[in-house]
C-alpha cells in the first residue's frame, strides 16, 4: 500500500467516482493512473492548460470500469459483465462483427467467448499492458494486452483488445470491443 511521508500506510492517491460514490483505486489502477498522468501527452497538456481535473478524474474511472469487468470476466460472471455494456454493443474479432441491441442478446456472444476459454483450458486473465485515453467528456478509447493462464499458471495465449467506451447517463459503458494480435494493441496514452 502507499506510504505517507512518516511511513505509515495510506489510501490511493486517486479515487474513482461511480455511482454517486468515490472509492480509492485498487494499486493496478493506481499504476495505470500514474502511467497515463506521467505520459509526454498528458504532461504536454497539462503545461499547456489543456487537462481538467474532471478529465483525469473520468480516466480513473474508465480503468476502474474496465478493472471491474475483467474480475466479473475472471468469475465468468456473465449478468455482471453485460452491466458495463452499452446498448446496443459492436462486438468485432476476426470471425467476424456482431451487434447487439439488447444485453441479454449480447449474454449469448458471452457464452460462446465461454466456452472457447474453456477449451483452452484458461483459468483465468490478467492485464499484461493498458493504455486508456480520453477522448470527450463522453467518449474513452482503450488498448489491453491480455494474457491467459491455464489451471497449472503456464500462459496459453496473449490477445489484443481495443475498446470505446460512451458515458452514459453518468457510466461508462462499453460501446465496441474489438479482438486483434497483442503486438497490434493501441499505444494511446
Amino acid at each position: 500500500a502507499p506510504r505517507s511521508p512518516g511511513g505509515k500506510p495510506r489510501g490511493s492517491r486517486f479515487v474513482c467516482r461511480s455511482g454517486g460514490r468515490a472509492r480509492p483505486l485498487d494499486a493496478d489502477s493506481e499504476r495505470a493512473v500514474e502511467s497515463h498522468l506521467s505520459s509526454p501527452w498528458t504532461m504536454a497538456a497539462l503545461a499547456r492548460g489543456g487537462v481538467t481535473m474532471s478529465a483525469l478524474d473520468d480516466t480513473a474511472t474508465v480503468i476502474r470500469t474496465l478493472r471491474d469487468y475483467y474480475a466479473a470476466s475472471n468469475r465468468h460472471d456473465v449478468e455482471s459483465m453485460v452491466s458495463y455494456y452499452h446498448e446496443p454493443v459492436l462486438f468485432i474479432s476476426p470471425r467476424g462483427v456482431a451487434s447487439r441491441a439488447t444485453r441479454a442478446d449480447a449474454s449469448r456472444v458471452l457464452a460462446e467467448f465461454f466456452e472457447r476459454l474453456r477449451a483452452i483450458g484458461a483459468a483465468r486473465s490478467e492485464w499484461a499492458e493498458s493504455h486508456v485515453k480520453q477522448l470527450s467528456d463522453t467518449l474513452a478509447v482503450a488498448g489491453i494486452v491480455v494474457a491467459r493462464y491455464g489451471g497449472d499458471g503456464r500462459e496459453l495465449e496473449r490477445v489484443g483488445w481495443t475498446y470505446l467506451l460512451h458515458k452514459t447517463d453518468g457510466a461508462w459503458k462499453i460501446a465496441v470491443l474489438a479482438s486483434h494480435p497483442p503486438d497490434t494493441v493501441l499505444r494511446v496514452d
